[in-house]
């Protein structure tokens, strides 16, 4: 009684403090677990041959095997992604291609990433017929044409294509980026692309062709190309840029058309020249020795601008030739089997070394100048010119070697000017002028072993004498 009457009580002072809500379940029980299709919603591939036709996401689920005849994966359908998942698509004795885009209108942005396609009996990936396609991650290699077919617009990066029985990376690509892909060891090129393409940090090595074969308007910046059969980088169409590429042992190591740049590269050890371009292009900051071809070889019009062109051993290899009407300035030309430097007509070389190289320091064409240049220790003059040319402010010392008449200047033609030039220690004659109509002033000749100036009649040459005894301002000291 006392327990029942002290709960009502309790039960007066707190009203509410029991009240429960409706036990009624709002609606029936919803599903706690994810679908398959949620956790993995691609499409998975573990049988060949198989048909794309349909856009969406594939990945391999295994290691797969191609059959005789047939293509591995066949693609004909636009925004197509396929993971290979660290993969291999193998494939047979005369199987077709790895990965197959058919057809004549391209696909659009095809992706394929992440894994090896290899030993098929056409290309391991042919994409000629697509679009703004995507290859990352991927090996290709051994198959028995070429390793990857990009297509058009494309970017590859950080793949491999190596022993191939035909090119590397090839087809009819145009404007793609190859970025920190490599190519070696295949049966043509390493690289192989048309029109507007770009090149960044890719190698091309041991390739049984040129490393790379490019076409018209292309850019290529911090690429090598070694021990390659052909040329390291072959690019023979117009308009081109080269910057912070290396090319050794190959044939010849960078060869260009016309109008293109070349600046910052390293062009050595070639089996022909080190550099080569056409007409109208510029070399910049660029290195060429030890080649058996010409160091450098321009065309005409080029300018050739802070460059070193030193040791190149063919039995007339000259560090930098160029054409008519080019300007070589700051640049230094060493220890080569032929002549230093050697330029056509209308040529201006300024501020140059040319120093111990096999034949004459600096050639140079009629009507050209030559200006603020050192030539020493060539074997014949230091400095040779033809007709109507300006020789300026030279240095030309020890030269002469191999040839009691060579020495410092040599003017085999008239019209030339010869203005302030320093003529010390030659084997022979410090100047020597082989035709008439020549002016001479202002020179200064000492110590030459045969003669400081031999200068013959008809030439108008400033009196030769002291310093000191001389009163014209045009006066030749020796």
């Amino acid at each position: 009684m006392l327990a029942l009457i002290g709960f009502a009580i309790f039960s007066a002072q707190f009203p509410n403090a029991f009240a429960q809500g409706s036990l009624t379940p709002p609606g029936a029980p919803a599903p706690t677990m994810k679908t398959l299709d949620q956790i993995e919603p691609r499409t998975p591939i573990s049988a060949l041959p198989y048909n794309i036709t349909a856009a969406g996401s594939y990945y391999l689920t295994t290691n797969l095997t191609g059959i005789s005849g047939a293509n591995g994966i066949t693609i004909m359908a636009n925004y197509v992604t396929i993971d290979l998942h660290g993969f291999t698509l193998s494939g047979v004795t005369n199987a077709l291609d790895g990965i197959y885009v058919p057809g004549t209108t391209p696909y659009l942005n095809l992706m394929v990433q992440n894994g090896t396609v290899s030993g098929w009996g056409g290309n391991g990936v042919n994409a000629d017929n697509t679009s703004g396609a995507r290859f990352s991650q991927l090996n290709v290699s051994d198959n028995v044409m070429d390793g990857l077919h990009p297509g058009a617009d494309a970017i590859v990066s950080h793949c491999s294509a190596n022993d191939n029985q035909e090119t590397g990376f090839g087809g009819g690509d145009s404007q793609c980026t190859f970025e920190s892909c490599m190519a070696a060891g295949n049966g043509a090129w390493g690289f192989s692309t048309f029109s507007g393409c770009l090149m960044v940090n890719c190698d091309a090595n041991n390739n049984w062709f040129d490393g790379f074969f490019l076409d018209v308007q292309c850019t290529i910046k911090n690429c090598t190309a070694v021990y390659n059969g052909g040329d390291g980088f072959d690019v023979p169409f117009p308009n081109c840029l080269m910057v912070g590429c290396v090319a050794g042992n190959n044939n010849y190591g960078i060869q260009l058309g016309d109008h293109c740049t070349v600046q910052d590269c390293n062009a050595s050890y070639n089996g022909a020249d080190g550099i080569n371009t056409g007409s109208g292009s510029t070399i910049e900051a660029s290195v060429a020795g030890y080649n058996q071809g010409q160091g450098i070889n321009a065309g005409t019009n080029c300018t050739i601008i802070g460059c070193a062109s030193s040791g190149n051993t063919g039995t007339s290899s000259v560090g930098i030739l160029a054409g008519d009407g080019c300007t070589i300035k700051d640049c230094v030309a060493g220890a080569n089997l032929g002549n230093g430097i050697t330029a056509g007509s209308g040529c201006s070389v300024q501020a140059c070394t040319v120093e111990t190289n096999g034949a004459v320091g600096i050639f140079v064409g009629g009507y050209s100048s030559v200006k603020d240049c050192t030539a020493c220790k060539n074997v014949n003059n230091g400095i040779q010119t033809t007709n109507g040319c300006r020789i300026e402010n030279n240095t030309c010392s020890l030269n002469g070697s191999a040839n009691p008449t060579d020495g410092g200047i040599l003017c085999d033609g008239g019209e030339n000017r010869v203005d302030g030039n320093q003529l010390t220690d030659n084997n022979g004659n410090g100047l020597c002028l082989a035709a008439t109509n020549n002016i001479v002033v202002r020179n200064s000749a000492k110590g030459n072993l045969t003669t400081n100036y031999s200068v013959g009649s008809g030439n108008d040459v400033g009196p030769i004498g002291s310093a000191a005894a001389s009163t014209s301002p045009w006066a030749n000291l020796q």
